[in-house]
């Protein structure tokens, strides 16, 4: 009989296999890309469709870049790629003459908590955030101040007007769900009843069918008759634990060095905070596999797909 550990709650018991059980393990880790701002820069000049960055930027143009809040992973993990590719694509736009100081850096946070300090710091590396020198503003979904965007085949929403007043907008996110990242970081920009507006999806498994995508896909159209509108999206591998318990849980060598940690069976016996706080703290990793360029709707697709 083989004895695993397992996740449960807060605890990592022992849990019993018969002989003829199937272990489904987590895949192994892909192979990350060795430099994120040069795989930024080639994403933007040859993007899945339409004009390359340097096509739309042009020299004294105003430009919005829009990104969500951190969600990935949990607990968190120090070295983020979304960080370097963020910078990456404010280095592109200044190579191409959108100076920093036409450059204006929207949190888009929809109907989550507004972002505070410590999530403001964390978009940007500290040193890259002190040398940054745009605006940068957190979406508020209550605010009066929204400007009204009419909608094909919708009612109208009302949303952030740094959207507005623009030349350009690139949108950089990871594509973690089917209603998380895409287009759907300009929905989160909306006002509070645009956002919650959509019923859920019928089924994870037909993102097409999504109410909230497709609502998306219509604000991103709307934006596009404006300005140009274009993005970067992140194909993320799956957060891993890094030093003395590397490789669990998809490799034997690592579950079998968890199975007899004295750290585990300490770990059982905690407070349930303390167990957090421990499990928290437990030094992680997060690499990207894939950067994807172009409009909004296409690079997420495509992104969602090689991350499955």
């Amino acid at each position: 009989m083989t004895r695993v550990p397992l996740f449960s709650g807060s605890r990592v018991p022992l849990v019993a296999l018969d002989d003829d059980a199937l272990l489904l393990t987590p895949p192994p880790p892909l192979e990350p890309l060795g430099d994120v701002a040069a795989a930024v820069g080639e994403a933007l000049r040859y993007p899945l469709s339409g004009p390359g960055l340097a096509g739309r930027a042009a020299a004294r143009a105003r430009a919005t870049i829009v990104v969500e809040p951190r969600s990935l992973p949990l607990p968190d993990a120090p070295n983020d790629p979304r960080r370097a590719a963020l910078a990456a694509v404010l280095d592109e736009l200044d190579r191409l003459g959108v100076r920093a100081d036409r450059q204006t850096l929207l949190i888009a946070g929809g109907l989550g908590r507004r972002a505070g300090r410590r999530e403001l710091e964390s978009i940007l590396h500290p040193t890259r955030a002190r040398d940054f020198r745009g605006t940068v503003v957190v979406h508020d979904a209550a605010a009066a101040a929204l400007r009204r965007l009419e909608l094909r085949g919708a009612p109208p929403v009302h949303i952030h007007e740094a959207l507005f007043d623009t030349d350009l907008i690139v949108s950089v996110t990871a594509a973690e769900t089917s209603e998380r990242g895409g287009a759907s970081v300009l929905l989160d920009a909306c006002a509070a009843a645009d956002i919650a507006r959509p019923e859920p999806a019928p089924s994870l498994l037909a993102p097409s069918l999504s109410p909230t995508g497709i609502l998306a896909g219509k604000v991103a159209a709307a934006l596009s008759e404006r300005c140009a509108v274009t993005g970067v999206s992140i194909v993320l591998d799956h957060p891993r634990l890094t030093g003395r318990f590397r490789g669990y849980p998809w490799s034997k060598a690592g579950i079998e060095t968890v199975s007899k940690s004295h750290v585990r069976r300490a770990l059982n016996t905690m407070p349930g905070p303390v167990r957090n706080r421990v499990l928290h703290g437990m030094a992680r990793e997060l690499n990207e596999v894939a950067i994807l360029a172009g409009p909004p709707a296409v690079w997420h697709a495509e992104a969602l797909l090689r991350g499955v």
